[in-house]
């Protein structure tokens, strides 16, 4: 009957969690960080005009400008995020005791992300006097486990803020895609404005010669007229409209090919400058995909980061769980489809 009530009293005593039975928890943090870097080695940052040929003329300016200073702003809270999740592999694998990991868990955080995170930017929402109380609470504590969930709300800040500036970088970005494309089209603006004209007299000139091979060949009533009302000049080729003669008619069909002869001359004297612009703006469609898709990449990046950092600070123990790169792939292949 003892040995009943003890057992009794045992498993109570495990349904109500006793300390005294409680697994140690312990926290492989090799795959978390090994996806988090590989995760930020993906990412580029912003218009990367490097590989440009010809958007390279086009790759200053102060809208350029503040473009790229957005990014070098953001570019080392993205490197932060690699180099601490770097720093936990090494704290996990030493052989410090739980007191002095929690200690280097603040300093690490410290080091990166004090600089960002107190630089006044007006979207932060945690003040030097929380950051100061989260880094305490982080060197209260006993054990690693203990103080990734202490460095939690260090994260989510890190999270929430990326989703705001990137927000405010695909602004700029936008902005910015609208004035380049401004400014490569005032450079060719008169040429732009000859191949419309280009293309409308060929046209013209075209249906003018339908509408004379049909009244040479089937004697359409009425196509000469279209024809003179369209096209003045070709009723100063004969003597009377109303009454052409074959000769004439030959005369108004030498004059439209030679017309057309010209336009196809003209043409190929600017092809190269017009294969150029076209070059140039097929270039920026390019670049602003390839960029549109790195946002994406960066802010999905940053939210399972953040989301796998939670679970190791829950205690999650199965690599499968806290895997980015897997998550983000998956993600990645239904957002950034190829």
């Amino acid at each position: 009957m003892k040995m009943r009530w003890m057992l009794l009293g045992l498993i109570a005593c495990m349904l109500a969690g006793c300390s005294l039975i409680r697994p140690s928890k312990t926290i492989d943090v090799k795959p978390f960080a090994e996806s988090t870097i590989n995760l930020v080695a993906e990412v580029n940052y912003g218009l990367d005009s490097r590989d440009a040929v010809y958007l390279r003329r086009y790759a200053q300016g102060e809208r350029l400008a503040v473009y790229r200073a957005k990014w070098d702003y953001y570019r080392p809270i993205l490197r932060g995020v690699g180099i601490y999740s770097l720093g936990l592999v090494s704290l996990s694998r030493s052989n410090l005791t739980g007191e002095e990991r929690a200690d280097h868990v603040a300093d690490l955080l410290e080091r990166i992300f004090q600089d960002a995170l107190r630089s006044g930017h007006s979207r932060l929402s945690l003040s030097s006097e929380q950051l100061n109380a989260i880094f305490d609470d982080i060197r209260e504590q006993k054990s690693l486990l203990n103080a990734l969930g202490a460095a939690q709300p260090i994260v989510d800040e890190v999270a929430r803020f990326s989703g705001e500036y990137l927000d405010d970088i695909k602004d700029t970005q936008d902005e910015l895609q609208v004035w380049l494309a401004e400014v490569i089209d005032g450079d060719y603006v008169d040429l732009l404005a000859f191949e419309e004209r280009a293309k409308s007299a060929q046209r013209r000139h075209l249906h003018s010669l339908v509408l004379l091979s049909d009244e040479r060949q089937l004697g359409v009533e009425g196509g000469l007229d279209e024809l003179f009302q369209r096209d003045a000049e070709l009723e100063g080729l004969v003597d009377d409209p109303s009454a052409v003669r074959p000769e004439e008619l030959q005369l108004i069909e030498d004059h439209l090919v030679k017309r057309l002869a010209r336009i196809q001359d003209l043409k190929e004297q600017f092809a190269f400058d017009l294969d150029t612009y076209y070059q140039t703006t097929r270039e920026l469609d390019q670049l602003v995909k390839h960029a549109n898709d790195n946002l994406r990449r960066t802010r999905l990046t940053i939210f399972v980061w953040a989301g796998a950092h939670r679970q190791l600070a829950e205690g999650i123990t199965n690599p499968a769980k806290v895997d980015l790169m897997g998550v983000a792939k998956k993600a990645l292949d239904a957002a950034v489809p190829l």
